[in-house]
């Protein structure tokens, strides 16, 4: 229960406060790409801000580059003399001509119409992207085909029904913008919009006027009117403003709500409105640029319109003038809004909710963890008793003790009586030892360490040891341990096993395997010595009666009769292989797979047109190379006895199983079929009479019996007619025991 106490608290602090982790990441590296951005104007006109805003935050959504953003301010309202566009020209050209840009954007129509001019001059054949409002484009007519225009789209009539719709008794319009090139194209834009709204409210056109007199003018309104203020660059007597210093001069005296075109000005005096917004068409822009930089030029026409405008407003513009928000479209964002008591310290009473909650949830633990920790300890004392009734009638030798730090065995904690039986020591005298007093003089402790190690990480192992007794008596163990905490410190339980008896046992079998492989020995020698004496005599025998009989006749009996011996004799040599597989060790050793196949082909002395060949990606395995030489070439022999064409195939593959290998041996001879899959195995099993084929029936199942005593599989996969592919599996590492 205690436990359950700690996991709530770090829980709890995970929770509220967090933790953090450094990692680092390989990644491959980042492609730059290089993103030149011309605005037409000064780097302190506030609209170009907005829109490197939205259009960072676009091309922040390409992970694959890295934009490395390069600004030029053309800053051409200051500058309007006609050799300003060539000076501009070469100055970039110069500054640009060794490394261009991969993509070039320019925002507004003098960078727009600079590019038009001059852009090919600079930056031949880069794409290019022109950021326009409608109304700007037409300036440009067949451009380039790597020009792309986005063409912002302003709803001037969405405007005035907004107007409409926030405050309905509304008369009068008063349209305050300046008299610059760009205002009069904006202001005729909008007088055309407005004739649709002719006997619903009056417009009253203030541009002609120069700043001073607009102010006065703006000043005396009075009644169910509002104002729509676009921007003002110069006024009419040619003086050159800055748009926003403008709107505020007109907040400061004006009776009646401001509204605005441009998102910009919110903020700054204007209840807002439905506004054209720098934020969304750099992010139709970046849109365009993401599918430039990853190729998909394609996917845009040479013009692309988007709705470049949003409904904003001010907060403190809607409560000043009594504005109903719920009159407002439901997708507009409010601005500046005063936040509640839950919006401004939301996460402190979340906080202290959770705090007070988890406060009654702990008194509540501790009170069942009293209960809970009483019926443990009557428990646990049950438990020591069994556990004590367990180690003292164990029938092996029971150890207890540390795992040191740097994973070498420590003193003995605690030992059974079968342990002071087997030993001859008594428990006190265990106490001051270590598990190397009972061992072997030369004890290897780096051995003991790696073994103690593993034990620590996967809890439990097992190996064979020799016990030493008080009296230099050495007893063969086997261990088995496993890994356990004690009071948060690292103890060894150990069960160790006498294993005399079955050594005794096991060496009875040593012996009596020796006497079987010198009985077969003999029994092979004794047995092939008389039919080699037959074989000789069937030679001297057919000379001899070469003279009494056909020569024909005699040669052919006589052959018969030395294939019967050479079968019998082959019979014998297969029993002899077959008993010794799985019993006798063969030497492990460094084996290149596809060396050995090589050297077996050879061996075969093929006469084409057969073939043979081998997978390229053959291992180097550590093995008893002579048995894995056994298999292969019994299988390779195996698919030439038995196939049915002089320009046969036969084909070894392998496969990486993890702790296996799997190799194949496949041909494209007659086959086999499924009924007789399991008897090619089987000893002495042939599919076709011997006087047909020549075959003793030992090795197929030389070759199971091999790979199943080195823990591998093999199955048969044919069928008649359609060839036959053997499939073994062949472990990776050896034991060398």
């Amino acid at each position: 229960m205690g436990e359950c106490i700690r996991t709530v608290i770090a829980c709890f602090i995970v929770f509220f406060w967090g933790t953090s982790n450094l990692f680092c990441l390989a990644a491959e590296p980042i492609q730059t790409k290089k993103v030149l951005i011309l605005y037409s104007f000064a780097a302190d006109v506030p609209v170009q801000g907005l829109f490197t805003h939205g259009l960072q935050k676009g091309l922040r959504q390409d992970d694959g580059y890295k934009i490395d953003y390069v600004y030029e301010y053309l800053d051409m309202s200051r500058f309007s003399e006609k050799d300003y566009g060539e000076l501009l020209s070469r100055y970039l050209r110069e500054k640009y001509g060794r490394k261009q840009p991969d993509l070039i954007i320019s925002y507004l129509e003098p960078a727009s119409n600079f590019m038009a001019s001059y852009g090919e001059q600079i930056f031949p054949g880069v794409p290019t992207i022109r950021g326009l409002y409608e109304g700007e484009s037409e300036s440009y007519q067949n451009p380039p085909v790597n020009y792309y225009d986005v063409v912002g789209i302003y709803g001037m009539t969405t405007a005035i029904d907004l107007i409409l719709q926030a405050q309905p008794n509304t008369k009068k319009i008063y349209v305050a913008a300046g008299d610059g090139q760009r205002e009069r194209k904006a202001i005729a834009s909008f007088t055309d919009v407005a004739l649709d709204f002719t006997g619903r409210v009056e417009f009253v056109y203030l541009n002609k006027l120069p700043l001073e007199e607009m102010l006065s003018t703006i000043k005396e309104i009075s009644g169910d009117s509002v104002i729509l203020y676009f921007y003002m660059y110069k006024d009419a007597a040619g003086n050159a403003f800055i748009p926003g210093d403008v709107l505020q001069k007109i907040h400061e005296v004006a009776p009646v709500p401001i509204y605005s075109s441009v998102s910009v000005f919110i903020g700054r005096g204007t209840v807002g409105g439905y506004m054209s917004s720098q934020d969304v068409l750099g992010n139709k822009v970046a849109a365009v640029a993401l599918d430039i930089l990853r190729g998909n030029i394609t996917s845009h026409g040479p013009i692309e319109k988007a709705v470049a405008a949003e409904y904003i407003f001010d907060w403190r513009e809607l409560k000043r003038w009594g504005i109903d928000e719920n009159k407002l479209p439901s997708e507009s964002k409010i601005e500046f809004k005063e936040k509640s008591i839950w919006e401004l310290y939301k996460w402190q009473i979340l906080v202290g909710t959770c705090l007070v909650s988890i406060q009654g949830i702990l008194i509540v633990i501790l009170l069942l963890n009293r209960r809970v920790r009483r019926r443990t300890e009557t428990a646990l004392k049950q438990s020591e008793e069994k556990y004590r009734l367990f180690i003292e009638n164990a029938n092996d030798a029971v150890f207890i003790y540390e795992l040191l730090p740097n994973n070498s065995p420590g003193k003995f904690l605690e030992v059974n009586d079968m342990a002071c039986k087997r030993l001859g020591y008594t428990k006190e005298e265990f106490k001051n030892m270590t598990f190397g007093n009972i061992n072997l003089p030369n004890f290897d402790l780096e051995k003991a360490q790696d073994f103690l190690a593993q034990i620590r990480i996967s809890g439990r192992g097992s190996f064979e040891t020799i016990h030493v007794t008080k009296d230099g008596t050495y007893i063969p163990v086997e261990v088995s341990a496993c890994h356990i905490i004690i009071n948060q410190h690292a103890v060894i339980f150990s069960l160790a096993r006498d294993l005399t008896e079955r050594k005794k046992a096991e060496n009875r079998l040593k012996a009596i395997n020796q006497e079987l492989d010198q009985f077969a020995y003999i029994v092979s020698h004794d047995l092939r010595a008389p039919l080699r004496a037959i074989s000789s005599l069937s030679i001297w025998m057919e000379e001899d009666l070469a003279k009494l009989s056909p020569p024909d006749e005699i040669h052919t009996n006589m052959e018969l009769l030395r294939r019967r011996v050479q079968r019998m004799d082959n019979f014998i040599q297969g029993i002899l292989q077959y008993s010794r597989a799985g019993r006798v060790k063969g030497a492990i050793e460094v084996c290149d797979v596809g060396e050995l196949l090589e050297d077996i082909k050879e061996d075969f002395n093929l006469q084409p047109p057969f073939r043979m060949e081998f997978a390229a990606n053959m291992p180097v395995i550590k093995t008893e190379s002579l048995k894995l030489r056994q298999v292969l070439a019994n299988l390779l022999d195996n698919a030439m006895k038995h196939h049915n064409r002089l320009d046969g195939f036969v084909h070894v593959s392998v496969r990486d199983l993890g702790e296996f290998y799997e190799f194949s041996v496949r041909d494209d001879g007659p086959g086999i079929a499924p009924q007789y899959h399991n008897k090619v195995f089987q000893i002495f099993q042939v599919l076709q009479p011997r006087d047909q084929k020549e075959n003793t029936g030992i090795g197929l199942a030389l070759v199971k019996k091999i790979v199943e005593d080195q823990g591998g599989t093999i199955i048969l996969q044919s069928d008649s007619g359609e060839g036959a592919t053997f499939i073994f599996t062949w472990p990776k590492k050896q034991n060398e025991s």
